[in-house]
């Protein structure tokens, strides 16, 4: 990982936590270049859609945004922080990070705080953007009561069923709700349940143990191994303590996939504790999860709000935690993860040319994807002369910025080479649509889909860009073929310069 030591698993490095926020708010996102690439693939005359072979390929290669989970313990939530509206602006601007979150110790017994805050954290939202609720009912051993509150957004899944394990043998102080939500956002993982624990902390260990056992009913009841199981656990300081772990099912059992390192911190107060954890199961969850942006959120310091302790107190004595799971992306960039010989990721070396100045390295980090050529090489003279396929000059040789950068083109023997630079992504992937564009034969939309989605996704970014919140630099596109035993051979290239070597 760049930013967080210790994503997962048990190790003894400490987390960093200065900048472990941003892991969350800037690891996965779909760039504006991509969101028009596949709208552009939906071209409709009096609302029919058109059914190109070119729109039929753009609508293939859409990519969706990752769907965004965290729980938060929200300290006694009720109508007290419901009437303090510093506070319930705090927690509406936290919310609005997440797609699925789930709020435990809501301890109102009015039944009047939720619905409260679900009005406020729908003010202003677009319809697409609007946020729905489930609520447990009122779960306790005594008159002590908690709910658990799973608020989602409506137009990204769907509550399918939900119900409170049976515990009859009294091991949970606040029996778990399983939630199971259907989405079309995230590829083959289509159906999952989300199973919430907060856990008493002197019975950590048995709850956390048990917690194998409801996972085993819930798939038997559902037919469902995917699943996120999450919560205030208070999986750490003195309530688990490391020799306990190995007594602990839900640790041993190979099923479950940690992700929340035991080095985090996930109180608000000046104690260190891993208390918040989330874990994975299910052999599509697994694989759609990202499993390096599984964090907490330090939301006093990305709110700038860090030096406004009672502030701070007053929203919650814990931090969410949250990790990202993959959207839906096309065949080509699902393989591009298992077909190295289609996409590579890599640091590119480029050796300048020699001069009086010492030489330098170019050193990039970047991402090349392998084409399925099925034009002649005439027509790749045709792109790197800067001709279309009628001969016509082709208006993408040069960038579709205010900088008009014509390419470098370079021509010997049986290789061609065109190299477009630019000074940020977006100009970059608007040149390389372009290219697919207008020959589609040797530039297809499977590439466009893969090199956006890596784009997206942190191949151009090094750490000390990700750090200081700067865009990739120097960005270049890179176009190369070659002949070989009368076939062609090309790639495309994306990087952007580092100082990481």
């Amino acid at each position: 990982a760049l930013l967080i030591l210790v994503a997962a698993g048990r190790g003894t490095t400490r987390e960093i936590r200065a900048h472990s926020s941003l892991a969350f708010s800037h690891a996965g996102h779909v760039l504006p270049s991509m969101q028009e690439f596949c709208e552009g693939g939906n071209e409709s005359i009096d609302g029919r859609l058109l059914e190109s072979d070119s729109n039929v390929a753009r609508s293939r290669s859409c990519i969706e945004e990752p769907l965004r989970l965290a729980v938060w313990n929200m300290q006694r939530f009720g109508r007290a922080k419901m009437n303090r509206e510093e506070v319930v602006e705090v927690i509406v601007e936290v919310i609005h990070n997440y797609d699925l979150i789930v709020l435990q110790e809501v301890t109102d017994a009015s039944g009047t705080a939720i619905p409260a805050l679900i009005v406020r954290i729908n003010e202003g939202l677009a319809s697409s953007d609007q946020y729905a609720v489930v609520q447990s009912p009122r779960i306790g051993r005594t008159s002590y009561n908690e709910q658990y509150v799973f608020i989602y957004k409506k137009e990204r899944m769907t509550y399918v069923r939900g119900y409170k394990f049976d515990d009859q043998t009294d091991i949970f102080q606040i029996e778990p709700f399983l939630a199971q939500f259907h989405t079309q956002e995230t590829g083959q993982l289509q159906d999952f349940v989300v199973i919430p624990l907060h856990a008493k902390p002197s019975d950590a260990v048995k709850e956390l143990d048990a917690l194998v056992d409801v996972y085993d009913e819930m798939v038997l009841k559902f037919n469902i191994t995917d699943a996120v199981l999450l919560g205030d656990f208070n999986a750490g300081c003195n309530y688990v303590v490391q020799g306990e772990y190995e007594q602990i099912r839900l640790y041993t059992d190979q099923r479950f996939h940690w992700l929340i390192s035991d080095h985090a911190d996930t109180t608000t107060k000046s104690t260190s504790c891993p208390y918040d954890r989330i874990l994975v199961a299910g052999e599509k969850m697994q694989d759609a999860t990202y499993y390096k942006t599984a964090t907490t959120y330090y939301f006093d310091e990305d709110l700038g709000i860090e030096s406004k302790w009672d502030l701070v107190k007053a929203v919650s004595d814990h931090y969410p935690v949250g990790v990202m799971i993959r959207g839906s992306i096309p065949e080509a960039v699902y393989g591009s993860y298992h077909q190295h010989s289609f996409a590579r990721s890599a640091r590119l070396f480029t050796e300048p040319d020699s001069g009086p100045s010492p030489r330098k390295l170019d050193i990039r980090v970047g991402v090349t994807v392998e084409l399925p050529v099925q034009g002649c090489w005439g027509e790749v003279m045709a792109l790197v002369h800067g001709l279309d396929r009628t001969g016509q000059p082709d208006h993408c040789s040069q960038l579709s910025n205010s900088d008009h950068q014509s390419p470098s083109v370079t021509v010997v023997s049986n290789v061609a080479l065109v190299v477009w630079e630019s000074s940020s992504v977006h100009d970059a992937l608007s040149t390389l649509i372009q290219l697919a564009e207008r020959h589609p034969h040797l530039v297809t939309t499977e590439a466009v889909s893969v090199l956006g989605y890596k784009a997206g996704h942190g191949v151009l970014t090094d750490h000390t860009l990700y750090l200081a919140k700067i865009d990739p630099q120097d960005v270049r596109l890179t176009f190369l073929c070659h002949t070989l035993d009368n076939l062609i051979h090309c790639t495309i290239a994306l990087s952007a310069a580092t100082d990481i070597n």
